[in-house]
C-alpha cells in the first residue's frame, strides 16, 4: 500500500516487517539511523501522522463571454447593447472574485461575403471557408470593472477602426487582476472615483 523503493523493502522483509502495524511498532529514531528520511516517512505514513503543506488552487485570471447571433450584426448601437450585456455578467463575475479588469479582448467572427463563399465553394466544395476575424485589445490603464466605462471605451475603439463585415458571434476575455484598494486619509475629504472622471471624459 505504501510507495517502496525495492532496496527498502528487501531490508523490510530480511526484517520481518510485513505490515503497517509492525513497521509503526518500530522505533522513528532507528529506522532513521537505518533507512535515513526514507525510513522516517515511512513510519509516519503507516502511524497515520504523515502531514504536507497544501498547494492551494489558484483562481483562474482569465474570465471570457461569448454569444452567438441569430441575426448578424453591422451596426454600432445594436453591437453595443450586446457588448452592454456581455460586460454586466462579466464586471459581476469578477466582482464576486473581488476582482477587476486589467486587459479585455474583443473578438468577432464575421460574416463572410457571398462572393468570396461562391469562389471557394468553386475551388473545392469539400472545403468549408474558415470564418472571418476581428480582433480589439483595451488595455487599462489601472484595473477597473465599471461596465460603463468599459463599454464607452470599446465603443470609440471601434468608431475608429470598425469591423469590415457583419458580426456573427461575439468573444470577450478579460485578463482579471487585483481590484484597486484606496486609502483615505481621516481629515481629507474624499475625491471623486478615476473611473468616473474618465467615464465623463467618454461621453
Amino acid at each position: 500500500m505504501l510507495t517502496i523503493e525495492t532496496e527498502t523493502l528487501e531490508v523490510l522483509e530480511r526484517w520481518g516487517v510485513e505490515t503497517l502495524r509492525a513497521l509503526a511498532a518500530l522505533p522513528v529514531l532507528q529506522l532513521s539511523e537505518r533507512l535515513g528520511q526514507e525510513g522516517v516517512r515511512l513510519s509516519e505514513l503507516a502511524r497515520g501522522v504523515r502531514q504536507r503543506s497544501l498547494v492551494l488552487a489558484q483562481p483562474s485570471s482569465t474570465f471570457i463571454e461569448e454569444m452567438e447571433l441569430d441575426d448578424a450584426v453591422e451596426e454600432l448601437e445594436p453591437l453595443s447593447f450586446l457588448l452592454g450585456r456581455l460586460l454586466d455578467q462579466l464586471c459581476a463575475r469578477l466582482e464576486a472574485r473581488a476582482l477587476a479588469v486589467r486587459a479585455l479582448r474583443i473578438r468577432f467572427e464575421l460574416q463572410p461575403s457571398f462572393e468570396k463563399d461562391f469562389q471557394t465553394l468553386k475551388e473545392d466544395l469539400r472545403t468549408k471557408p474558415a470564418a472571418k476575424q476581428y480582433e480589439k485589445v483595451l488595455t487599462l490603464p489601472v484595473p477597473m470593472r465599471n461596465a460603463k466605462t468599459l463599454l464607452k471605451l470599446l465603443r470609440l475603439q471601434l468608431q475608429g477602426d470598425p469591423p469590415a463585415a457583419p458580426i456573427q458571434k461575439i468573444y470577450m476575455t478579460a485578463d482579471a487582476a487585483g481590484a484597486r484598494v484606496t486609502q483615505n486619509g481621516l481629515f481629507v475629504p474624499s475625491g471623486p472615483d478615476p473611473e468616473s472622471w474618465k467615464s465623463q471624459s467618454l461621453v
